[in-house]
């Protein structure tokens, strides 16, 4: 079972992004081992400092850092860049709520009692509609939620399971915006 809690203490996982952010993989070729294990590694530290289910782990996670043949260095180059700005965000949020169990939250709008399997199996319903229409579109959950025009927590809650449900007004929103009707995104 994934841990669901932050691992590290806020010093050490600081630390250790910032070890991450220090490599130079934005000029290794895109296929290159070397990238996976970079990117895998970053994510795990990711998950130790903020619990498997923090919407930073999937932020970062959305895509695999291997593009395919046809696309150009500089696509990856910028994915990288893209990556690594994460990185420093998440930084900040280290540095500013030192203090707070990142990990442990609690779903908006969710019932008492809603648990991990319930928030779990409600991200792999919405997933399987969501995520191949990125996919096709080459979009990933923040350019989804800017062309819907509803705020990024919005769509990443509703994405992870952690959000129980989304105003009919954002509903509708992500629906056109992915080119589908209102009733088809899953609850």
């Amino acid at each position: 079972m994934p841990k669901n809690k932050p691992m590290l203490d806020p010093v050490r996982a600081i630390e250790l992004i910032r070890q991450q952010l220090g490599k130079s993989v934005e000029n290794l070729p895109f296929d290159d081992p070397q990238l996976y294990r970079w990117w895998n590694t970053t994510r795990n530290v990711i998950q130790e400092a903020f619990g498997a289910n923090h919407s930073n782990v999937f932020e970062f996670s959305s895509t695999s850092p291997a593009n395919s043949p046809e696309q150009s260095q500089s696509d990856h180059a910028a994915n990288i860049r893209q990556r690594k700005a994460l990185l420093e965000g998440f930084i900040e949020q280290l540095e500013t709520f030192p203090g707070v169990p990142t990990g442990d939250f609690s779903v908006k709008g969710a019932p008492k009692g809603d648990n991990e399997q319930a928030i779990a199996e409600r991200a792999a319903r919405r997933q399987a509609v969501v995520m191949p229409i990125l996919a096709k579109k080459r979009w990933r959950p923040g350019r989804l939620a800017t062309e819907a025009g509803v705020g990024p927590n919005s769509v990443y809650g509703y994405l992870d399971g952690t959000r129980f449900r989304i105003s009919d007004a954002n509903r509708t929103a992500i629906a056109e915006a992915l080119g589908i009707e209102p009733h088809q995104l899953p609850d």
